[in-house]
């Protein structure tokens, strides 16, 4: 017994152990788990840490801010990563004609960088992509790298490093040119506005091989055989059914280097015909606008690279998919100024720098002039109308006077005749009233009368108590309620009374009997039936002895009283009450049966005075 005991407490503590084991072996697992997922969110979080941005071009090319925004918001939003931003303008343009300055440009940045290595390098303008992929790895040994807006040259894949990445979009100027001969569809010649450097003469002649196809619908031409001062001589001259195509001028004829949009801020100054651009970036300064490369859409695929890389993902090359489209955009004040119809934009055009119109600049003015003016217009509509229907109405009264005048008078003849009536009405309503006031105080004062007569006839004038004819209409219209009540009927006489007249005369007399019904009120109530010789009083049949012998020994008068039952003489009861011989007979009165007790109560007189009563 003690053996089986021991073995399941053994087997109850082995699969404690075995939970307990169980469940520390997960809780392990689950913190390696949560461990392993921080440790790998901070090592990508610090993967993504510094972000170095280099600018081909001065921080007065409109194009980077754009693409700077673009770039921080959706790396943000794919990344959920607070990175640290460098950014470096290399003002490439302004330094096209010194070869050494690539060379000392790569020193600073290496010196700069040295103790402090970026994670990522973007570059945002083609024309100093050959400057990353020449000193690229030298500088940033091992960091991946993103070209970005490469469009004015072509790069052989093959000879890309494994850590760099190059955008070059897929900007179609033929769609630009098919922009322009849509807005405006009698245009003859368009001039091509394009600087000498190497990088720009290979654009010019890519774009001679594509405006082949519509040499038959327009002709171009080319000037970046000229210097800036001969161009901007040059440009005044252009009038009629002609337009501008900027592209980019970074250097002249001479080899005189420039910034592209201080070029174009003069030529605008100077241009009578519109001009079209192939940049975003050149939009709000002289450019009308059209089909442009967007500075935004690059600065998203650039940000979407960044974050593959950040994830892991092998650098993406110079393939045929990394490819931003354009899109039309349009500067407002520009097409108000050479009167293009808006409904003459390509479908998803974007409209920018729109000046408002008279309503959206005036908006409440106008609301409020308007309003006030509709007002102003619907008062004098009013006054119109009244003053014509006062015209008619005067018409008529003037047409219709007599008419108006003998309704008038018999008008007032009818006044006068409701008011003689209205009169009378009222004084025969006062008459009637004063008439019913007297019938009312008549028949207040008859039925005071009448109740003073009534009392007269059933009541003793002497005692005040009721006389034959009050006790018997009192006793006639007696009625008992549903349970049977037993009811005696006393007779009372006065002893020696006719001695009392006789000795103290009739005044006395009379005091006498006042002073007896008193007592009788006094002692049976006021609500008992009572006349000069009878009195109905009802009481429990068990307790009528002591009820009388209570109530009349207080009598101070000399009486004889006798009960009397309906049928017959019962026994007489002798109270101790020596005024008094009193007889008493059970009397039971039902509740259908009414009480009429004269010849019963000329009886019991009789039997009174046979008991030695007078």
């Amino acid at each position: 017994m003690g053996k089986q005991r021991l073995r399941g407490v053994n087997s109850m503590f082995d699969g404690r152990v075995r939970k307990i084991i169980l469940a520390a072996g997960l809780a392990i697992w689950l913190l390696q788990l949560l461990t392993g997922a921080s440790l790998s969110y901070a090592a990508s979080e610090a993967t993504a840490g510094k972000i170095l941005i280099l600018y081909a071009d001065t921080p007065d090319f409109l194009a980077y801010p754009v693409f700077t925004n673009a770039f921080k918001t959706r790396y943000a939003a794919m990344t959920f990563a607070d990175a640290e931003y460098s950014y470096e303008y290399m003002a490439w343009g302004q330094h096209l004609g010194n070869p050494g300055y690539g060379k000392a440009l790569a020193s600073f940045l290496q010196q700069k960088y040295l103790r402090s290595q970026p994670n990522l390098v973007v570059l945002i303008g083609g024309t100093a992509a050959g400057f990353l992929l020449q000193y690229g790895e030298e500088l940033f040994p091992g960091t991946p790298k993103i070209i970005a807006g490469a469009t004015l040259a072509s790069y052989d894949a093959s000879g890309l490093a494994k850590n760099v990445s190059v955008i070059q979009t897929s900007f179609d100027i033929t769609r630009s040119i098919e922009s322009i001969l849509q807005l405006q569809p009698s245009t003859k010649k368009i001039y091509v506005i394009i600087g000498d450097s190497e990088a720009e003469r290979r654009v010019a002649a890519q774009y001679g091989n594509q405006f082949n196809q519509f040499r038959n619908l327009v002709e171009f031409e080319f000037l970046n055989k000229m210097t800036l001062t001969q161009l901007l001589e040059y440009v005044p001259t252009i009038t009629g059914d002609s337009v501008f195509l900027f592209q980019t001028y970074f250097q002249d004829s001479a080899g005189n280097t420039f910034y592209p949009v201080n070029v174009l801020r003069r030529i605008h100054q100077e241009a009578k015909v519109p001009i079209y651009s192939v940049q975003d970036a050149f939009l709000g300064t002289g450019a009308l606008g059209g089909y442009v490369n967007s500075s935004r859409l690059i600065g998203v695929k650039a940000a979407e690279i960044g974050a593959d890389i950040l994830y892991g993902k092998s650098p993406m090359q110079n393939e045929s998919g990394l490819k931003v489209t354009g899109e039309y955009l349009f500067d407002g004040r520009e097409l108000k100024r050479w009167k293009i119809d808006e409904s003459r934009l390509p479908p998803e055009s974007r409209i920018e720098y729109r000046e408002p119109n008279i309503w959206e600049t005036y908006k409440w003015e106008l609301a409020g002039v308007l309003s006030l003016v509709a007002f102003q217009g619907a008062l004098i509509f009013g006054l119109l109308v009244a003053r014509k229907k006062r015209k008619k109405a005067e018409n008529d009264l003037l047409c219709n006077r007599d008419e108006i005048e003998a309704m008038y008078e018999e008008t007032a003849a009818l006044n006068e005749e409701l008011k003689y009536s209205v009169d009378a009405k009222q004084t025969a309503y006062e008459e009637k009233r004063l008439a019913l006031q007297e019938i009312s105080v008549l028949y207040t004062q008859l039925k005071s009368s009448d109740q003073i007569l009534q009392n007269q006839l059933t009541h003793d004038d002497l005692t005040g108590m009721l006389n034959r004819r009050g006790f018997a209409e009192q006793v006639e219209t007696l009625k008992l309620g549903e349970k049977a009540l037993a009811g005696v009927l006393i007779l009372i006489d006065i002893d020696d009374f006719k001695l009392i007249n006789d000795v103290y005369g009739h005044f006395i007399g009379d005091e006498y009997l006042r002073s007896f019904a008193e007592q009788l009120e006094t002692n049976f109530g006021k609500k008992a039936v009572n006349d000069d010789l009878y009195n109905v009083r009802f009481f429990q049949p068990n307790k009528l002895k002591e009820h009388l012998e209570r109530q009349l020994s207080t009598l101070s008068v000399s009486a004889t009283l006798r009960l009397r039952k309906f049928g017959g003489l019962d026994r007489i009861y002798r109270l101790p009450c020596q005024p008094c011989l009193l007889g008493l007979r059970d009397v039971l009165l039902a509740n259908t049966y009414r009480f009429l007790p004269w010849s019963w109560a000329e009886s019991i007189a009789v039997e009174v005075k046979l008991d030695g009563g007078t």
